[in-house]
């Protein structure tokens, strides 16, 4: 592709401050006076994390400081032509809110579900919602349902110009044909063998899976 990525993403115990995945140079930028402090966002979501441990709620200002100041530090230091938020909250919520609009490159959002979910239950989330709606120059979701949920929300936009677009996978290294028939046997298991990817919370569906 004829575009270079950067993936900004925020810092966890052990992991590296910069490295390359898959050829993707990632940047973590750190929110935490201690770097062993810094178990906010994984494992698992955000909010799951706090509802577990309400004690990491604490962490939450430094998380956007941290979000903002490496955004800041790549805007002034090179040109990008597009910036690309994955989550409405916190995300959205720093590029929209934190920068002027001359400062800032066009913004996409994309919603994955619990950030909407959010703005259901917490007034203040849904009361800015709108106005990071409305410095997005595209918007996506990755299910119908949740274009549904923002269609009823009454948000000032474009809602035909929201896009549907599920969370992919490279068919490049996933083919049926690329498939190894003697691997459960090898591993201890009696097909059929299923696999499943995600957090093992109910929401996720996987005792629909099963059953």
């Amino acid at each position: 592709p004829d575009w270079e990525p950067l993936i900004l993403a925020p810092a966890y115990p052990g992991a590296r401050p910069e490295e390359l995945l898959d050829g993707v140079p990632v940047r973590r930028s750190h929110y935490a006076p201690l770097a062993r402090w810094e178990t906010l966002c994984y494992p698992g979501s955000i909010l799951a994390r706090v509802q577990q441990q309400p004690g990491l709620i604490g962490l939450v200002p430094g998380l956007l400081t941290g979000l903002w100041r490496a955004v800041a530090n790549e805007l002034n230091s090179r040109r990008y032509d597009c910036v690309h938020a994955h989550w409405f909250f916190p995300q959205g919520a720093v590029h929209a809110l934190g920068f002027s609009t001359h400062r800032h490159p066009p913004l996409v959002l994309t919603s994955h579900g619990g950030d909407l979910g959010l703005t259901q239950r917490w007034p203040l989330l849904r009361s800015q919602l709108g106005r990071i709606l409305r410095r997005a120059a595209a918007i996506t979701v990755v299910a119908p349902g949740m274009k549904d949920m923002l269609a009823a929300s009454g948000y000032p936009i474009d809602i035909q110009a929201v896009r549907v677009i599920p969370m992919g996978a490279d068919l490049k290294r996933f083919r049926p044909e690329l498939r190894d028939p003697g691997w459960p046997r090898r591993h201890g298991l009696l097909p059929p063998v299923i696999l499943s990817v995600g957090r093992l919370v109910e929401k996720k569906g996987f005792g629909i899976m099963i059953e």
